[in-house]
Order: C-alpha cells, then sequence, then structure tokens
C-alpha cells in the first residue's frame, strides 16, 4: 500500500479508504485492516456513501485481515466477486535462486512519461487514464525504477520496481500480447532483482492473478512463495 499510493486516503475504523480518480482497484477500495468497533452494516453504508459522493464504485479488497463475516455480507448486499490475487515474496539471502538470463534484449531505465507510453502500448491501458497513473507514480516513495526492454529499437516488456524501508516491490510487469513465450518477462524480473540486491533490498514481493498461470510459473522459478491471498468485492 506505501509502495502503490493513493492520491488520498483516510483510516475509517480500522479500514483504509483509499482514492486515486479511479486508476487501478488497489488504489480505489477499501481495505480492511483493524478491529471494528462500529457495525458492519452501518460501516458499508458509509463507505458506499463516500464513494458514490467522489462518482466511484465501492471496491472492498479483503485479505486475511478482514472480518470473517464481512464476505458474505457484501455478498449479500449485491456485491460481485472479483479476481483472486496471490501477493508472493522471496528473500535476497545467499543461494536463493536468480532467474538465468533467457532473452537477448537490452534493459534500460525510462524517465515517466516515455515509460507510460511504453506501458499503455503494451498494456493495451486506456489513454484517459494516464493522468491517474502519473498522479500515482509521482507520489511513490522510496526509490522508483521505470524498466522496459527493448530488442531492436522496439520495446516488448516493461516493470517497475520501487524500493521502499529494504522491501522491493514489482509492479506493472507486462509483456507485449505478440511476443510472450519468448523469456521477456523473466528477464524483465531477473534484471529489476538484480538492481534490488544491489541495492540493499531485503525481500522482494509482487502480486499475480490467480489465473495467470504463466507469470505464476515464472514467479515460482524465481523462489517466490505465496505469502497469502485476497480478492475484491465490487458494487457498480
Amino acid at each position: 500500500m506505501r509502495a502503490w499510493p493513493a492520491l488520498a486516503d483516510s483510516d475509517f475504523d480500522g479500514w483504509r479508504l483509499r482514492f486515486a480518480n479511479g486508476y487501478t482497484r488497489r488504489a480505489n477500495s477499501i481495505t480492511p485492516l483493524g478491529v471494528s468497533r462500529l457495525g458492519l452494516e452501518d460501516k458499508v453504508a458509509t463507505c458506499e456513501r463516500l464513494y458514490a459522493e467522489r462518482g466511484l464504485p465501492t471496491i472492498f479488497r479483503l485479505t486475511p485481515f478482514a472480518p470473517a463475516a464481512l464476505d458474505d455480507l457484501l455478498a449479500r448486499r449485491g456485491y460481485h466477486l472479483g479476481d483472486e490475487v496471490e501477493v508472493r515474496s522471496r528473500a535476497f539471502e545467499p543461494g536463493a535462486p536468480l532467474l538465468p538470463q533467457q532473452a537477448v534484449g537490452i534493459v534500460r531505465e525510462h524517465a515517466l512519461d516515455p515509460w507510460l507510453e511504453i506501458f499503455e502500448a503494451l498494456s493495451s491501458a486506456a489513454p484517459g487514464n494516464r493522468a491517474a497513473h502519473r498522479a500515482v507514480l509521482k507520489m511513490v516513495p522510496g526509490i522508483r525504477r521505470l524498466l522496459a526492454l527493448r530488442v531492436g529499437r522496439a520495446p516488448v516488456a516493461c516493470g517497475m520496481s520501487v524500493l521502499v524501508d529494504g522491501l522491493l516491490g514489482l509492479f506493472d510487469l507486462v509483456t507485449a500480447p505478440e511476443q510472450r513465450n519468448r523469456g521477456y518477462g523473466s528477464e524483465m524480473l531477473r534484471c529489476a532483482l538484480r538492481w534490488g540486491e544491489r541495492a540493499g533490498a531485503q525481500e522482494a514481493y509482487l502480486q499475480v492473478l490467480v489465473r495467470n498461470e504463466t507469470a505464476r510459473r515464472i514467479y515460482e522459478r524465481a523462489g517466490f512463495d505465496v505469502q497469502y491471498l485476497y480478492h475484491y468485492r465490487e458494487k457498480h
């Protein structure tokens, strides 16, 4: 949550409410983190009002820290079940596996605006999201690296790494659809991990959709273990 900031957030009786003009569910959702004193029904209703006031859908990000009864309550209120996500991590320890170099290409760091253009081209992201995406990335704390892998002059993969307090977060790891299964994603990951290790990171982490079997296999080979899962509940 620190490495991928929202443009505004607040604490509400143990729940973190985050707002980022609609860019990514992670930065525009409610994450229950602490013990609640208020009734769940009233708290959910208040969240719905606060998000409606900003023209945003109400989205809950439910981790193992959420109250056990909340998931069923949201389902009864008409919230649809969203993607399930794995949070994986690996320590930087002697002997920990690093992926071997698998792809021919050059990984370079980019400034924010050129990197956003690459990300949009590779991920088919809507250009209308660029302003919100840019605002989020400008608020990233610590050391931020925006990377792209080029083969010849064409970018074929990109990603972002963020180092905060010894933790290396990996985000927006994307390979062009027509360039997948050629080792480019693995090479992006390898370069990001090598930099993090040299920069003194103690641990790396990332998030991956459970249904993304290809990416999960890559992360397993790189030594990333599942720490916990979370899923979304969203009401339009």
